[in-house]
């Protein structure tokens, strides 16, 4: 019984060592600085131009083909696409019809060029005005409408090409 409280207290002094610190003492470095543009010296003004350095050269078995198939996909997606991402500015949600038609009403009244519609996502009536491409020409009429509509938001959506 001694034999084993001995064995086990020599194998958890073992596992309890500490672990001494290896320094490197290897010979090896690494001189870099021949990689280094020199800056010291001015660039002269009748040296190559960038586009004599970038002149296009036609590469086989690189991904830029791969690239340029990917991107005639998606141009041709594109062509075909009937909707846009763009942005509305929704001024109105909740579940109150009357409230949503007053909104609507105000809107028709007050910016009859933005095209102010309602629509209906059980519970909640969306009172939604405007189709703005850009999130900058959104952002003006947003402020504007934020006067009239403090609870207003400014949300992406899909926006249709074909009622332009």
């Amino acid at each position: 019984m001694c034999y084993y409280r001995f064995l086990i207290l020599i194998i958890a002094l073992a596992g309890c060592k500490g672990t001494a610190i290896v320094q490197n003492t290897s010979p090896y470095s690494e001189n870099l600085s021949v990689h280094r543009l020199d800056l010291s010296v001015p660039i002269e003004e009748d040296t190559m131009t960038t586009m004599e350095v970038l002149d296009p050269v036609e590469l086989t078995g690189h991904i830029k083909t791969e690239l340029d198939s990917i991107n005639r996909i998606i141009i041709e997606n594109n062509k075909n696409k009937k909707y846009w991402d763009g942005y509305v500015i929704q001024v109105y949600n909740g579940n109150s019809r009357q409230a949503a038609q007053n909104a609507l009403e105000f809107l028709e009244e007050k910016y009859p060029e933005m095209n102010p519609n309602m629509s209906y996502y059980q519970p909640n009536y969306r009172v939604k005005v405007g189709k703005f491409f850009d999130r900058l020409e959104a952002t003006k009429s947003f402020r504007e409408m934020r006067l009239h509509f403090p609870r207003a938001l400014l949300l992406p959506d899909k926006l249709s090409l074909g009622d332009e």
